[in-house]
């Protein structure tokens, strides 16, 4: 049973959240990956949605994901208005940095060993594990998307209904008609990929996250 909603100003869901139910309310609404992070937030600064002042105190770059998991939690404990209230009393803005100059942090901060990792990734994959990794690379798809986008390239080949999924004459994956890639954070909607690249998915082996992670372990 759902946490019951508390009265404005309660410090009484301090000790009454049931943090295994929020962690499925969350799951519900986004990715594994996503989920996780919400939750970790969530958990660590739960105190703070009595004083949302002390958010000033973090970096911007991380009062912006603690405020979107304070967020989802207040509204699974039924106080987000309560909630929005003491932001707003307390003088608590959103935050959010500069589209490009994310990009050039990114860039800059970029290994520049990249591709000898990549080299030392192949050596220690089986051939339908480096088909993976290649196409992860090339669709722009995050880990868990990518193995999940090529096991399914493979089951709808083998069902001979690989159409349903890929496009042959514009040469992309349409990720949009499947919900498990359409997630609220940074959905993926479609990667131009080659066709003969698509045939050796198609004709290769599914992969396992858990096999492929303890292939690149050792990987330095």
């Amino acid at each position: 049973m759902r946490s019951p909603r508390f009265e404005p100003g309660s410090s009484a869901w301090q000790c009454s959240i049931n943090w295994l139910e929020f962690k499925e309310y969350v799951r519900k609404k986004y990715g594994a990956q996503y989920t996780s992070m919400q939750y970790s937030y969530a958990h660590k600064y739960s105190d703070y949605l009595n004083n949302p002042s002390r958010l000033e105190s973090l970096s911007p770059s991380v009062k912006h994901n603690v405020l979107k998991a304070l967020v989802c939690l207040s509204k699974y404990l039924g106080i987000y208005l309560d909630f929005k209230n003491k932001l707003k009393q307390h003088g608590v803005k959103w935050t959010s940095t500069d589209s490009f100059d994310s990009f050039l942090r990114i860039f800059k901060n970029s290994h520049s060993d990249l591709a000898e990792w990549y080299r030392q990734a192949q050596e220690k994959m089986k051939d339908n594990e480096k088909l993976c990794l290649r196409f992860i690379l090339l669709s722009g798809t995050r880990k868990s998307e990518g193995i999940e986008a090529f096991n399914l390239i493979a089951k709808l080949h083998s069902e001979s209904k690989l159409h349903e999924y890929y496009n042959e004459d514009l040469e992309i994956l349409e990720h949009f008609r499947f919900r498990q890639f359409l997630r609220n954070p940074k959905n993926v909607y479609i990667s131009i990929i080659p066709k003969d690249f698509i045939m050796q998915i198609a004709n290769s082996s599914k992969v396992s996250y858990n096999v492929m992670r303890k292939s690149l372990k050792n990987t330095t």
